[in-house]
């Protein structure tokens, strides 16, 4: 994948402690995403849709997938702070 942009080139520069964060935007709708490693080992990625590089406003949704052992969990969260595992 190609790392370059209008701006210039991006890093994806992490650590597992640190992690690393990445925008993805469209014009009105956009995405973070949020990686990082966890003390038992397990990889967890934090997903939040946004507003894009307009910062529409929009509903709070986010999901979280975390890895571990072989064995990946998804659990969204919906605007109404209502939270449920889909996998």
């Amino acid at each position: 994948m190609d790392n370059r942009n209008k701006r210039g080139e991006a890093s994806r520069l992490g650590t597992p402690k640190s992690g690393i964060a990445a925008r993805i935007n469209g014009w009105d709708a956009g995405v973070e995403v949020y990686a990082q490693s966890t003390d038992d080992g397990a990889d967890v990625f934090r997903v939040h849709v946004s507003g894009g590089s307009n910062e529409t406003l929009c509903p709070a949704v986010s999901m979280i997938v975390r890895r571990v052992n072989g064995v990946t969990t998804v659990s969204v969260t919906d605007p109404n702070g209502f939270a449920r595992q889909i996998a």
